[in-house]
């Protein structure tokens, strides 16, 4: 009988020591979430168009991005790797196709970290702010926050304007 006891609390023991800390460094690796790619950047074609699944107008001057895997809303920070230079963006769409690229950009905040003419650069991208980022499959979520209009300084300052 003390036995089994026994073995219950040191089973209980170990499920308390076990748990946080897995479940510790399993959040801390979702925050941490870091991807390495090439940056490319689009045309100036889309402006003040809807644009993709976030249904806001795009501003070839907005800090907006592309990205295949991160929801609409996220806000992360590409840097150069060569040139350790940075812009903090939010993502507005998913893309881009190409599988060595992880994000397309618009010109005005690539050319900030790459130089004219050029066609794309590795990049590190680091998640910053979740805070706006849409749940799930919801595309038009973005669109119901900021309205049919397109993204201002005023709705996230603290994107690289």
């Amino acid at each position: 009988m003390k036995v089994n006891i026994i073995t219950k609390l040191m089973s209980l023991l170990v499920l308390f020591i076990c748990i946080p800390l897995f479940v510790s460094a399993h959040t801390k690796k979702k925050i941490n979430h870091q991807l390495i790619g090439i940056a490319t950047h689009y045309g100036t074609g889309l402006h003040l168009k809807k644009w993709g699944g976030s249904g806001l107008l795009v501003d070839k001057n907005a800090p907006i991005v592309a990205h295949k895997t991160l929801a609409y809303g996220t806000i992360i920070r590409v840097i150069n790797i060569k040139t350790n230079q940075n812009v903090i963006v939010m993502v507005f769409d998913n893309g881009p196709q190409a599988p060595s690229r992880c994000v397309d950009m618009q010109p005005k905040q690539f050319y900030k970290l790459a130089p004219p003419r050029s066609g794309g650069f590795k990049a590190k991208i680091e998640i910053i702010n979740v805070e706006y980022a849409c749940r799930g499959q919801n595309y038009d979520c973005l669109k119901k926050r900021f309205g049919h209009r397109r993204l201002t300084k005023e709705d996230v300052p603290e994107l690289s304007w």
